[in-house]
């Protein structure tokens, strides 16, 4: 339900699995995540709360009351809840909703060091990789943003995010022809993407190609 974003059938979900195992922590806190997805943070808050109070230093908590935070917009309060001391150890998922917090707030050095370390404890994480990709690409570092988009790739081969965000790596350094592949076979797959026929017409324009640059967005118009 929640990777088909239903989050309010997975609340119900795990409420009725509640009903057999009352105080289950690991439940709890998976129904808080759907909570705050559903739009219910008072709810989600008071499950993470009622975890905290029979295990005060569950890492997992307050890793879910950072994400709830996140999914509410209160990046403050992400950053507070995910920075508290607890037992254990955040993974490099936690790290990585620290850095997208910290994006939120404006702070996008501090975010790509929290990208960097979430990729040191696990440097084929797919989200992380993406953050530190585009961050890389942003800031004109192709070398690494292709690097990020190609680990990825590795992992899910159809993440059309990565795809373009190599194809935009390729275009900084000037490879055209490189960047122009990946925009194919993204189109390839999803004819009407609008960012991939929008790039793909500025990198024909780039290269000279104005005719077919013409064609491309001929094709986004209609």
């Amino acid at each position: 339900y929640l990777s088909t974003d239903r989050p309010q059938p997975a609340v119900q979900t795990y409420e009725a699995q509640l009903e057999h195992a009352h105080d289950d922590p690991a439940t709890l806190l998976l129904l808080a995540a759907a909570l705050a997805e559903a739009g219910d943070l008072a709810a989600a808050e008071e499950r993470v709360q009622q975890v905290m109070r029979r295990w005060p230093d569950s890492r997992r908590a307050y890793d879910v009351l950072a994400y709830a935070y996140y999914v509410h917009g209160r990046y403050e309060m992400c950053l507070l809840a995910g920075g508290m001391p607890a037992a254990g150890e955040p993974d490099a998922g936690d790290i990585n909703l620290r850095g997208l917090a910290l994006l939120k707030l404006g702070e996008e050095e501090l975010a790509a060091e929290q990208f960097r370390q979430a990729r040191a404890l696990d440097p084929a994480h797919p989200q992380v990789n993406l953050n530190l990709g585009f961050l890389a690409a942003r800031s004109a570092d192709y070398p690494t943003a292709a690097e990020c988009f190609h680990t990825v790739l590795e992992r899910q081969p159809d993440s059309k995010e990565a795809r373009i965000g190599l194809a935009v790596a390729y275009r900084g350094a000037a490879d055209f022809d490189a960047a122009l592949a990946q925009y194919d076979r993204v189109l390839g797959e999803d004819p009407g993407h609008a960012m991939a026929l929008l790039n793909k017409a500025l990198v024909l324009d780039l290269g000279g190609r104005y005719d077919e640059a013409l064609t491309v967005l001929d094709e986004h118009s209609a």
